[in-house]
């Protein structure tokens, strides 16, 4: 275990700070979930850790190439600190927390990352890093990892749903928001915290939880990511050193709660929290954009089956979806190339045009072809209440007067159609072998799912790296 390797002793929770007063809802967290051990673990709950790290591994690995990755590991090339932790995808070293915001930034930046499909939460991409970071300075082996970051992406997603009624309405975007929370609670377990000093790890991120949706679409929509990671690992360092914070940072009167979400959010954060876990509620994208655009891609590409002529003589596009869809993903004409991925116009038009949506078709070539440009200016949407998020109707109306309409039920890589294993490690080899090479993408798959044997997580960072650097 790593307890307080960083203050070079054990550090018992008589010298970690007082004991909260009382136990606030922070604390009810820490009594259930600070103590959780491997074999606590369910085994399908393992597996899916499992399944979330590969995912997570791709979208890190491909996303370290993109533009805004450049500015921000740029930006924190002057920080201090020693530079010894890994950046995946890159042929640098940072130090630990820098680190852990480059790694959750670039797991998140091309919004291909995995869904918790309840809240909306891109749950591993902050949570994850700060465990890689943690594994750089003292040894956590495979099931220390697993069970740290179910720990954490439970306590993440449970936040989530206690604030989600309210908190998108509001514009808080919920990854970055509860991400904080999951990354604090993750790193607090790996720590070896007890009881009184998780709480206080939780205690600290909820002051620090903030990310606007307004930033979707932009490239800052990844700084709040980076930042969950950075400032929950952060909390949980600063709570092991004696950091206190108040028992009531959830649910006072000007906590968490009534700040981002309402007072009465409290109800549902303990439900079940002794039998469930969030992570089983985890989902992993087929296509590069926004997950609810899934369900319109899904029709079409069923739709573009009946396009014996291409898709030319489309002459109007009529989606059909849940109001977040609207809410989300209406964007039929985009600034710049953040827009696309959240576009259901973008993503619509690549189906019928192109097929399966891959990164590349997110990119200003076709963001800027006139075919793909006129097509989208053709796509409506309209709202309809009886569409849950993973589903959807698209009708296609062409200029012969035929129309036809095609409605996807399950959304591919929802919960009620899922990634297989083998559909998951496809999309992990068309995102990493590129960047890593065949052979080490091979590798570094076979060591996640064994990562219960392995010893030391840190040595599957040096297979992430670029093609041609050492590991």
């Amino acid at each position: 275990m790593l307890a307080y390797w960083f203050v070079g002793r054990q550090c018992p929770a008589s010298e970690s700070g007082s004991m909260m007063e009382q136990i606030g809802l922070v604390g009810e967290l820490a009594r259930h979930r600070a103590g959780i051990r491997f074999e606590d673990i369910p085994d399908p709950i393992r597996h899916e850790a499992k399944r979330a790290l590969l995912n997570f591994l791709a979208t890190s690995i491909s996303g370290a190439n993109d533009p805004t990755m450049a500015v921000f590991a740029a930006s924190l090339s002057g920080t201090a600190g020693s530079r010894k932790a890994t950046v995946i995808g890159r042929a640098l070293k940072s130090d630990h927390l820098s680190a852990a915001f480059l790694n959750a930034a670039s797991a998140n930046v091309a919004d291909f990352d995995d869904t918790h499909l309840p809240t909306i939460i891109h749950p591993t991409a902050p949570v994850a890093p700060a465990l890689f970071a943690l594994a750089e300075r003292g040894k956590l082996t495979g099931r220390q990892w697993i069970t740290a970051f179910a720990v954490g992406v439970d306590i993440e997603c449970r936040i989530g749903l206690a604030l989600a009624a309210a908190h998108y309405q509001r514009g808080w975007h919920i990854t970055a928001t509860c991400g904080v929370f999951g990354a604090a609670a993750a790193a607090a377990h790996a720590l070896g915290s007890p009881n009184d000093v998780f709480a206080h790890a939780l205690a600290c991120a909820a002051t620090q939880s903030g990310g606007l949706v307004e930033a979707i679409g932009t490239g800052s929509k990844s700084l709040g990511i980076g930042n969950a990671c950075r400032n929950g690992l952060w909390s949980a360092e600063l709570a092991a050193r004696g950091l206190t914070g108040p028992a009531t940072a959830l649910e006072g009167t000007h906590g968490l709660f009534a700040v981002m979400g309402s007072p009465d959010s409290a109800g549902v954060l303990l439900e079940g929290l002794g039998d469930n876990w969030e992570l089983g509620n985890n989902t992993y994208k087929p296509y590069p954009c926004g997950v609810v655009i899934n369900p319109v891609v899904d029709a079409c590409l069923e739709l573009r089956t009946r396009l014996s002529g291409g898709a030319e003589g489309i002459t109007r596009v009529v989606v059909r979806g849940n109001s977040l869809l609207l809410k989300r993903a209406d964007r039929p004409r985009l600034a710049q190339q953040r827009d696309a991925q959240v576009s259901l116009q973008h993503a619509a038009a690549t189906a019928l045009l192109h097929g399966i949506p891959t990164p590349r078709h997110f990119t200003e070539p076709f963001l800027s072809n006139s075919q793909m440009a006129g097509l989208r200016e053709r796509i409506s949407v309209a709202e309809d209440p009886s569409l849950e998020v993973d589903q959807a109707e698209v009708e296609l109306i062409l200029a012969d007067g035929r129309s036809w309409t095609q409605r996807t039920e399950e959304a591919s890589g929802g919960l009620k159609n899922p990634l297989s294993d083998g559909a998951l490690t496809q999309k992990y080899h068309m995102l990493a072998d590129e960047c890593i090479g065949r052979a080490r993408a091979e590798e570094l798959a076979a060591t996640v799912w064994s990562l219960e044997d392995l010893d030391d997580v840190a040595s599957l960072l040096g297979l992430t790296l670029p093609v041609g650097t050492a590991g």
